[in-house]
């Protein structure tokens, strides 16, 4: 049955690991060679003994996994020695050697069975490594035999199978996925320390703040070249080794990358060396802005300018929750309301007072100049937005003087001859 890898950043860690030892991680010379039964703490990349890891996805440590007991196997070679009694055919003929065990690849002409059977000539060792093939995987190369030291190349230095195994640097140093070590640019949201976990959800394990950087990658050893993009004038923290044109090497693994905008918001996003600039492109822009009501107008966001909020922002917050205070917006916007009849600040309805409760024409707020506030009883005054008042009203002294003199003045009928004698 498949199984998920349980850790992919671990070339020796995978289902099937175990397939050409029948799916057990102890008592055999595959094993052996990979040390998955050795109590030893730190060789595996989390500091952990490799009797405690489960290397092949069945859910079991390799305690659990084919292992002896410690007690029985004092060199953790997965091979119980004779204080155990154990069958001859699995013995160990130097439990206090992890490299000596039945069927172990034979260190030629030192004078020892390594394989608790013989010593062997070293006349098939064709490049003087002290091992001769089939257990030397690469008789042509002296660094490259049983036991050797597995580093970060891409290839299996240790012939257990493997290549890679266990996260090593170039060194061959276990590195740690534990813990972030590495970023792709020292720059702004990529790698500033004010940004360490705002990302949502969290990662896990957490960036941290190294050498004044925020570190949100891993470093693994691998042959795959990340898709990331890297600062231009290299300024950032890479893996110790690291190494793009090599056939594997350390690599920062997850680093944060910048947007491909910027925000209209103070930080930056895409890691260029500023916040976003008035006239530069961002994620916002193009979008509508503000509402289709009273006074206002929908339009769309033309431009941020992070030096200059836009003014009543809480109004215009309240319409539109979603507008951002550094938005230049074309559409109308609203504004606090004055005594004009109108709703300026587009919640709907006019302000107190600019409501014509009676149809007179005339408002009970003041002057429209002025903000929208009741005024005292009988002060009602006209504005632009209504029509003048046409109510009747008293005639004054001088009125009435004026349509007497008009009247004198207006023409009479003719009268007869008899009449004017």
């Amino acid at each position: 049955m498949a199984h998920d890898d349980t850790d992919d950043f671990d070339a020796g860690v995978f289902p099937g690991s175990t397939s050409e030892t029948g799916g057990v991680e102890g008592g055999n010379v595959l094993g052996a060679l990979r040390g998955w039964c050795s109590g030893k703490a730190g060789l595996e990349k989390d500091g952990k003994a490799p009797r405690d890891v489960d290397h092949d996805g069945d859910k079991l440590p390799a305690s659990q996994d084919g292992c002896p007991d410690p007690k029985c196997d004092v060199d953790g070679d997965g091979f119980p020695g004779p204080q155990c009694n154990p069958p001859a055919a699995i013995a160990d003929c130097d439990d206090n050697d992890p490299q000596t065990f039945p069927g172990a690849p034979d260190k030629c002409g030192d004078g020892k069975a390594q394989n608790c059977v013989s010593d062997t000539s070293c006349a098939c060792d064709a490049d003087g490594d002290g091992y001769c093939p089939p257990a030397d995987c690469d008789d042509k190369d002296p660094a490259v035999h049983p036991w050797a030291t597995e580093v970060c190349n891409g290839k299996d230095d240790d012939c257990d199978g493997l290549i890679d195994e266990a996260n090593p640097d170039p060194s061959g140093k276990p590195m740690s996925t534990s813990t972030r070590a590495c970023n792709d640019s020292n720059v702004g949201y990529c790698g500033d320390c004010k940004w360490a976990n705002t990302e949502k959800p969290a990662p896990s394990p957490p960036d941290v703040c190294g050498n004044a950087h925020l570190l949100s990658g891993l470093c693994v050893c691998s042959p795959t070249t990340p898709k990331a993009t890297y600062d231009p004038g290299n300024n950032r923290v890479a893996c110790v080794g690291e190494n793009l044109g090599a056939k594997a090497s350390p690599r920062c693994i997850g680093a944060r990358q910048p947007d491909s905008k910027e925000h209209c918001a103070s930080g930056d996003f895409n890691c260029d060396g500023h916040d976003v600039q008035p006239g530069e492109d961002f994620l916002d822009k193009g979008t509508n802005c503000s509402v289709a009501v009273g006074e206002c107008t929908v339009g769309k966001v033309t431009d941020c300018n992070l030096n200059s909020p836009v003014p009543n922002f809480n109004l215009i917050k309240a319409v539109d929750p979603t507008f951002n205070q550094y938005w230049v917006c074309d559409g109308k916007l609203p504004k606090p309301e004055i005594c004009n009849g109108r709703d300026d600040d587009c919640n709907g309805s006019p302000g107190s007072g600019e409501a014509d409760q009676d149809g007179d024409g005339w408002l009970p707020c003041r002057a429209a100049t002025t903000p929208c506030s009741p005024s005292s009883p009988g002060a009602e005054t006209a504005t632009t937005a209504t029509r003048a008042p046409t109510r009747a009203r008293p005639r004054s002294a001088t009125t009435r003087t004026t349509t007497a003199t008009a009247r004198r003045a207006t023409p009479t009928r003719p009268t007869s001859a008899r009449s004017r004698g």
